[in-house]
């Protein structure tokens, strides 16, 4: 059994009323085993049907219980006002109902306030048929239903044939018009409205948008003003037409724009999702930069410390290199000295030898002329020019070393110099650690050279006792005057002398 069938049942229980046949046969029964309404939405018919006004609150309350019913046409059922009164009732917060048809009721004054509540406070109601009733026999009545016309916003289809309307209700009902925006639908054929009444209406379609189609056939309404009504209507017609045209493409380009706006959000979305991402890669990236800066930062510092140290190595190897510049052209003017000295010793001892090659001719020709004097004599004496042969040969040996060192002491100190050159290029490359080296080597050579010059001037001492010992021999014998000996020890004393504090100053 259906909802509305079985509420239907419950309420006429409750109020002593019979239950019609006609209605029991508008309520489908559901199929069997399911226990559901085949069909959801239903269309209650009940024209001709005799209806007390128990009945009617019976339906009203079904009607406002049940969310099937669609559609209720009591036509031709004399329900009496009373009767309009019970199912009004109800129907004034009635959620569900579409359609509703009173024709044939002989409604009248309480029927329209009625009718005005339910118009004013429905919010659902679109087709409201109230054909061949009395409602505009009382003109206030009909005001009051025409004041819940003006203010619904739902009815699209209004039937007011034969109600008796005249020119006041005609007055009445374009009042309602101008302030209706949703009636589309008007049905007031076989009124009373005449030529007043038609121009009222005529008046009200300058400011009505909405109503499309008007039927005054059987109102005495002159030709001129119902073709003047047509046309009026016709604009509404051709308005809405271009209205419905302009909704339909507002509609389409809303949705083209909802689409747009869609994948442009998509879009954005995915643009801000990859900024994210990159701006991620960015952060990281900066991080990793900042963490670079730091690390090449302290590595500058690191190298401008090395870069300052270096700098300072580099002045101290430049002092040093300007030290040893200064030392090397001491060794240079030394150098130059002990040429000129021993230049000057080459020169005096070649002037002293001429010398005692004279002296030797002419202390040979003594010989030669004191050789009658005895073999004795002449043995010794030739003795004494023997020993004196070889004494002139040691001192030329002598002088003769005394050169070769003087060249070895050239070629050393050129060697020196050389070795500074060389040393001073790769002192510039290496700094610290090469100047170190050069210096060591440079102590090196200078002990070294320390060492021979104290061997030499030991074996020059020793010579130079020789010497005197021959010397004092020879003045002795008497071969060579005591003057010139005493004169060349003084001579060889003083080369020596020289030659030691050279030694002496080059250490």
């Amino acid at each position: 059994m259906s909802a509305a069938r079985a509420e239907y049942l419950r309420l006429c229980s409750e109020h002593h009323v019979k239950p019609l046949k006609v209605i029991l046969k508008q309520f489908p029964q559901p199929a069997h085993g399911n226990g559901l309404d085949d069909l959801q939405h239903i269309k209650i018919d009940l024209s001709g049907a005799n209806l007390p006004v128990k009945m009617c609150a019976v339906i009203g309350k079904v009607l406002q219980r049940d969310r099937s019913i669609l559609s209720l046409r009591v036509a031709d059922c004399y329900i009496t006002e009373e009767g309009c009164l019970a199912l009004c009732a109800f129907l004034a917060d009635n959620t569900m109902l579409k359609g509703l048809s009173l024709k044939g009721n002989n409604l009248r004054t309480k029927a329209a306030s009625a009718l005005s509540t339910v118009l004013k406070r429905n919010k659902v109601i679109e087709s409201l048929s109230l054909e061949w009733n009395s409602l505009g026999t009382d003109e206030d009545a009909f005001a009051m239903l025409m004041d819940g016309l003006a203010v619904n916003e739902t009815l699209h289809h209004l039937d007011l044939r034969n109600n008796h309307i005249t020119h006041v209700g005609a007055r009445n009902l374009a009042s309602a018009l101008i302030q209706n925006r949703s009636l589309n639908e008007l049905d007031l054929s076989w009124n009373n409205c005449g030529l007043v009444g038609g121009r009222f209406l005529l008046d009200c379609l300058q400011h009505n948008r909405s109503l499309a189609v008007m039927n005054v056939t059987g109102n005495s309404i002159p030709e001129d003003v119902a073709s003047a009504l047509a046309a009026s209507l016709q604009r509404n017609v051709d308005r809405q037409q271009l209205e419905s045209t302009y909704a339909s493409q507002s509609q389409h380009l809303t949705n083209a724009l909802d689409q747009e706006m869609t994948t442009k959000k998509k879009e954005i979305s995915a643009m801000i999702d990859k900024l994210e991402s990159q701006r991620s890669a960015f952060d990281a990236a900066l991080e990793s930069s900042q963490e670079r800066i730091v690390e090449l930062q302290q590595d500058v510092a690191q190298r401008s410390e090395e870069v300052a140290c270096l700098r300072a190595s580099q002045a101290a190897s430049e002092a040093a290199l300007r030290v040893s510049e200064q030392q090397s052209a001491q060794f240079r003017a030394l150098a130059e000295q002990l040429q000129a000295e021993l230049s000057e010793a080459r020169d005096t001892h070649s002037e002293e030898l001429k010398l005692e090659k004279q002296r030797f001719a002419s202390l040979q020709a003594e010989t030669k002329a004191a050789a009658s004097q005895g073999s004795d004599e002449a043995d010794a004496l030739c003795a004494k020019i023997a020993e004196l042969e070889r004494c002139r040969k040691q001192l030329t040996s002598d002088v003769e070393g005394l050169q070769a060192d003087k060249q070895n002491l050239q070629l050393r100190v050129q060697k020196m110099d050389n070795d500074f050159q060389s040393q001073r290029l790769a002192m510039e490359q290496r700094h610290t650690s090469v100047l170190q080296d050069q210096q060591q080597q440079s102590q090196d050579e200078m002990n070294r050279l320390r060492h021979n010059s104290s061997g030499r001037e030991h074996g020059l001492q020793d010579q130079i006792r020789q010497a005197e010992t021959k010397c004092t021999q020879m003045e002795q014998v008497g071969v060579l005057p005591a003057e010139h000996l005493k004169g060349h020890m003084a001579h060889v004393q003083q080369c020596s002398c020289s030659l030691f504090i050279n030694l002496t100053i080059s250490k």
